[in-house]
């Protein structure tokens, strides 16, 4: 949503006559919301697919996506489920890691809340990847334990995933890197984040 070329873009196709038959994606944090004349082409291509990238909500949201601000982009995914067009669907790519591992229940309660699907009644969906300098398989068995416990009837691709890695050694890596991240920024990992509660 930050640059125009997407705009020119679908304008070209547009006065070619063949926008109606596009199908659009779009992979966003939501921190900006799309111009009028984006949605106004968006309107007129065959499908739109937003994919939301929510690793987290509230303060562990404003950490993993510093320097966003959760109350903004919550407005923005809300507004954009009661206004887009009706060819606009929604789905959540989420990045999962040690760091926010305790953090994936809350966001699939607020998108169970609040998106489950568009106005239209279309399902969102939902898709997850591992985030590979901070894959939770290297967390110690206990806390990958705890996490399996908590998202058990949640997202359970993402336990059986814990599940696969139960007995896989453990290593504290990937704090050293938060550490750096937080010395960069000067935020507290472990106070924004759930994880800081076992480490």
């Amino acid at each position: 949503m930050l640059n125009d070329d997407q705009v020119s873009l679908l304008e070209k196709l547009d006065e070619q006559g063949i926008l109606s038959d596009v199908f659009i994606s779009y992979n966003t944090n939501a921190s900006i919301y799309p111009s009028d004349r984006l949605i106004d082409l968006w309107q007129r291509s065959r499908l739109v697919k937003l994919f939301l990238s929510i690793d987290a909500v509230e303060q562990a949201f404003e950490y993993i996506r510093w320097p966003a601000v959760w109350s903004a982009v919550e407005k923005n995914i809300l507004r954009m489920k009661k206004e887009l067009p009706s060819n606009v669907m929604f789905g959540f790519n989420i990045t999962v890691g040690s760091y926010n591992i305790f953090e994936i229940k809350a966001v699939k309660q607020w998108i169970d809340q609040n998106l489950s699907c568009n106005r239209e009644g279309d399902s969102s969906d939902f898709n997850w990847q591992i985030a590979d300098n901070f894959d939770p398989k290297w967390l110690h068995k206990d806390i990958k334990q705890l996490a399996i416990m908590q998202l058990d009837g949640v997202v359970d691709s993402i336990t059986a995933y814990l599940e696969s890695y139960i007995e896989h050694s453990s290593s504290d890596h990937w704090i050293e890197m938060l550490d750096r991240i937080d010395f960069k920024r000067g935020t507290r990992w472990k106070k924004q984040l759930l994880i800081g509660n076992y480490y």
